[in-house]
């Protein structure tokens, strides 16, 4: 996967997480503080179950989540 890619996706975790710290937002998703921390800093590409974790949890358009494009969740 390319860094862009990486970074773009990382961007898109934050702006979920919003204001949360990360110790909040990985309680709230269930997973633990580190590895909630190598995805939204982008140095990991989370892996499926991850993504589809963030999609039920949060309730987001795992299209937009995984490529940027439709439905942006604060529309």
């Amino acid at each position: 996967m390319s860094s862009k890619y990486k970074k773009e996706l990382a961007l898109r975790l934050n702006q979920l997480r919003g204001e949360k710290k990360v110790t909040e937002f990985s309680k709230l998703l269930g997973v633990g503080n580190s590895t909630v921390w190598y995805y939204v800093s982008g140095y990991r590409i989370p892996p499926a179950d991850f993504l589809a974790l963030v999609v039920k949890k949060l309730n987001v358009d795992g299209h937009w989540l995984l490529t940027g494009v439709g439905d942006d969740p604060y529309l």
